[in-house]
Protein backbone atom coordinates (compact mmCIF):
# COMPACT_ATOMS: atom_id res chain seq x y z
CA UNK A 1 0.00 0.00 0.00
CA UNK A 2 1.53 3.28 -1.02
CA UNK A 3 1.06 6.42 0.99
CA UNK A 4 -0.37 8.23 -2.03
CA UNK A 5 -3.43 5.93 -1.89
CA UNK A 6 -4.20 6.76 1.73
CA UNK A 7 -5.38 9.94 3.37
CA UNK A 8 -2.51 11.91 4.88
CA UNK A 9 -3.80 11.21 8.39
CA UNK A 10 -3.35 7.45 7.97
CA UNK A 11 0.37 7.91 8.57
CA UNK A 12 -0.22 9.57 11.97
CA UNK A 13 -1.39 6.61 14.03
CA UNK A 14 -0.73 8.24 17.39
CA UNK A 15 -3.37 10.94 17.20
CA UNK A 16 -6.25 8.70 16.15
CA UNK A 17 -8.48 7.22 18.84
CA UNK A 18 -12.09 6.27 19.33
CA UNK A 19 -14.09 9.40 19.93
CA UNK A 20 -17.64 10.64 20.06
CA UNK A 21 -16.43 13.34 17.65
CA UNK A 22 -15.75 10.83 14.86
CA UNK A 23 -17.98 11.63 11.90
CA UNK A 24 -19.62 8.87 9.84
CA UNK A 25 -17.35 7.61 7.10
CA UNK A 26 -17.84 9.24 3.72
CA UNK A 27 -17.84 7.29 0.44
CA UNK A 28 -14.16 8.05 -0.21
CA UNK A 29 -13.16 6.63 3.19
CA UNK A 30 -15.24 3.51 2.63
CA UNK A 31 -13.60 3.12 -0.77
CA UNK A 32 -10.15 3.40 0.84
CA UNK A 33 -11.08 0.67 3.31
CA UNK A 34 -12.44 -1.49 0.46
CA UNK A 35 -9.09 -1.19 -1.34
CA UNK A 36 -7.26 -2.21 1.83
CA UNK A 37 -9.55 -5.17 2.45
CA UNK A 38 -9.13 -6.30 -1.16
CA UNK A 39 -5.36 -6.13 -0.81
CA UNK A 40 -5.46 -8.00 2.50
CA UNK A 41 -7.51 -10.75 0.86
CA UNK A 42 -4.85 -11.04 -1.84
CA UNK A 43 -1.96 -10.94 0.63
CA UNK A 44 -3.52 -13.43 3.01
CA UNK A 45 -4.27 -15.93 0.21
CA UNK A 46 -8.03 -15.48 0.46
CA UNK A 47 -8.53 -15.75 -3.29
CA UNK A 48 -11.86 -16.56 -4.92
CA UNK A 49 -14.09 -14.09 -3.13
CA UNK A 50 -16.86 -12.73 -5.30
CA UNK A 51 -17.56 -9.02 -5.61
CA UNK A 52 -20.71 -9.49 -3.54
CA UNK A 53 -18.81 -11.19 -0.74
CA UNK A 54 -16.18 -8.47 -0.60
CA UNK A 55 -18.87 -5.76 -0.63
CA UNK A 56 -20.61 -7.54 2.26
CA UNK A 57 -17.34 -7.84 4.19
CA UNK A 58 -16.52 -4.15 3.61
CA UNK A 59 -20.03 -3.19 4.75
CA UNK A 60 -19.60 -5.33 7.85
CA UNK A 61 -16.29 -3.71 8.75
CA UNK A 62 -17.80 -0.25 8.17
CA UNK A 63 -20.73 -1.13 10.42
CA UNK A 64 -18.62 -2.68 13.18
CA UNK A 65 -15.77 -0.17 13.18
CA UNK A 66 -17.55 3.04 12.19
CA UNK A 67 -16.93 4.57 15.64
CA UNK A 68 -13.20 4.74 14.84
CA UNK A 69 -11.56 7.00 12.26
CA UNK A 70 -11.09 5.07 9.02
CA UNK A 71 -7.38 5.95 9.03
CA UNK A 72 -7.00 4.17 12.36
CA UNK A 73 -8.81 1.10 11.03
CA UNK A 74 -6.57 1.02 7.95
CA UNK A 75 -3.52 1.30 10.20
CA UNK A 76 -4.89 -1.62 12.26
CA UNK A 77 -5.14 -3.78 9.13
CA UNK A 78 -1.49 -3.01 8.36
CA UNK A 79 -0.41 -3.99 11.86
CA UNK A 80 -2.49 -7.18 11.80
CA UNK A 81 -1.06 -8.54 8.55
CA UNK A 82 2.47 -8.07 9.85
CA UNK A 83 1.75 -10.60 12.61
CA UNK A 84 -0.88 -12.97 11.17
CA UNK A 85 -1.42 -14.91 7.99
CA UNK A 86 -5.21 -14.97 8.10
CA UNK A 87 -7.94 -12.39 7.48
CA UNK A 88 -8.69 -10.23 10.53
CA UNK A 89 -12.12 -9.84 12.05
CA UNK A 90 -13.40 -6.48 13.31
CA UNK A 91 -12.58 -7.56 16.88
CA UNK A 92 -8.99 -8.30 15.84
CA UNK A 93 -8.69 -4.74 14.52
CA UNK A 94 -10.23 -3.28 17.71
CA UNK A 95 -7.69 -5.14 19.84
CA UNK A 96 -4.95 -3.36 17.88
CA UNK A 97 -6.40 0.13 17.57
CA UNK A 98 -8.12 0.35 20.97
CA UNK A 99 -6.35 -2.08 23.32
CA UNK A 100 -7.69 -2.50 26.81
CA UNK A 101 -5.22 -1.87 29.61
CA UNK A 102 -4.10 -4.94 31.50
CA UNK A 103 -5.77 -5.49 34.83
CA UNK A 104 -3.65 -4.59 37.82
CA UNK A 105 -2.18 -7.63 39.57
CA UNK A 106 -0.33 -7.46 42.85
CA UNK A 107 3.25 -8.71 42.74
CA UNK A 108 4.46 -9.67 46.20
CA UNK A 109 8.15 -9.95 45.26
CA UNK A 110 8.10 -6.49 43.64
CA UNK A 111 6.36 -5.07 46.71
CA UNK A 112 8.96 -6.64 49.04
CA UNK A 113 11.85 -5.27 46.95
CA UNK A 114 10.32 -1.77 47.00
CA UNK A 115 9.84 -1.96 50.76
CA UNK A 116 13.48 -3.04 51.15
CA UNK A 117 14.70 -0.09 49.05
CA UNK A 118 12.52 2.25 51.10
CA UNK A 119 13.91 0.81 54.33
CA UNK A 120 17.54 1.14 53.16
CA UNK A 121 17.39 4.46 51.31
CA UNK A 122 14.53 6.26 52.96
CA UNK A 123 11.69 8.14 51.26
CA UNK A 124 13.93 9.51 48.50
CA UNK A 125 15.02 6.08 47.29
CA UNK A 126 11.74 5.50 45.44
CA UNK A 127 9.90 7.35 42.71
CA UNK A 128 6.31 8.48 43.05
CA UNK A 129 5.03 5.58 40.96
CA UNK A 130 6.84 3.11 43.21
CA UNK A 131 5.41 4.71 46.35
CA UNK A 132 1.99 4.57 44.72
CA UNK A 133 2.52 0.87 43.97
CA UNK A 134 3.30 0.18 47.64
CA UNK A 135 0.16 2.03 48.71
CA UNK A 136 -1.97 0.25 46.13
CA UNK A 137 -0.57 -3.14 47.09
CA UNK A 138 -1.21 -2.53 50.79
CA UNK A 139 -4.76 -1.32 50.08
CA UNK A 140 -5.37 -4.38 47.92
CA UNK A 141 -4.17 -6.67 50.71
CA UNK A 142 -6.39 -4.90 53.26
CA UNK A 143 -9.42 -5.34 50.98
CA UNK A 144 -8.57 -9.01 50.41
CA UNK A 145 -8.28 -9.55 54.18
CA UNK A 146 -11.69 -7.89 54.78
CA UNK A 147 -13.32 -10.03 52.09
CA UNK A 148 -11.92 -13.24 53.54
CA UNK A 149 -13.53 -12.65 56.94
Amino acid sequence: MTSKNLPAQAKDKGSLTKSSEVKPWVAEEKASLAVVIGRVFDLQKQFGKSTGQIENIVAGFCWALGVYPVERVIWGFGQYILQSSDMPTPSDIVKIIDPKPLAWKPDKSYYISLKQIHKEQGPYGLGLDEIEYIQRYEEHMRMELRESR
